[in-house]
């Protein structure tokens, strides 16, 4: 009988954790359409993880210009916790409520959860300084997926740019949001601070 030859190829901590996570990202999202979105970001990740889930911290990078205002964010970060974001324009003429529950959290590593109409995200935090943020979720049906996936980019991009030194909410105008208003994105993370700007591209957020 011919000897059984074993490849063991060898990996390091993140690489492994990515690779674990996305075959768990593969199985639990296996019959439907998904949407990845990720950055890199220069902050310790106990920086990235507080800033992210914080409620104070929320208010401040989740608003999608200097027209709107996210005046209430409740965040229980747990296993079955609940959370909602209050967004909306700051004249009263339109808001709405971005909510669902946790499924699964580990601190500085992980975070999965269900919105209200079923659908699933996960977000992936891997290193320390920098920290990579990887966000999967499943796109609203009705809505373009490129439109969706490069909102969510953008958004991303966005609380990178607030954790690592701050952001201008100046340069949006009302027509900038209009435009979500007329069009909402149902999306994971891309309905609560995804913005088009004026020029009918997607910009920055912030």
């Amino acid at each position: 009988m011919s000897p059984i030859t074993l490849n063991i190829v060898a990996f390091d901590h993140d690489t492994l954790v990515i690779r674990m996570l996305s075959l768990y990202i593969n199985i639990i999202m296996q019959e439907n359409l998904t949407i990845t979105v990720q950055t890199e970001i220069n902050a310790p990740i106990e920086k990235v993880w507080k800033l992210w889930n914080t409620p104070e911290d929320i208010m401040q990078w989740n608003n999608m210009s200097a027209e709107w205002h996210t005046p209430k964010v409740e965040n229980d970060v747990r296993a079955g916790g609940k959370f909602l974001f209050v967004m909306g324009l700051k004249d009263g003429s339109f808001s709405f409520d971005f909510k669902g529950t946790y499924n699964k959290v580990e601190v500085n590593k992980l975070i999965t959860y269900t919105l209200d109409d079923g659908r699933k995200t996960i977000i992936i935090f891997t290193g320390n300084d920098p920290v990579k943020l990887i966000e999967t979720f499943e796109p609203e049906k009705m809505q373009p997926v490129d439109m969706q996936r490069d909102f969510c980019q953008a958004v991303i991009d966005g609380f990178k740019k607030y954790v690592e030194g701050g952001f201008n909410l100046s340069r949006f105008t009302l027509a900038g949001v209009l435009f979500l208003i007329i069009f909402p994105l149902q999306g994971p993370c891309c309905l609560r601070a995804a913005v088009m700007a004026p020029t009918g591209r997607v910009d920055e957020v912030f």
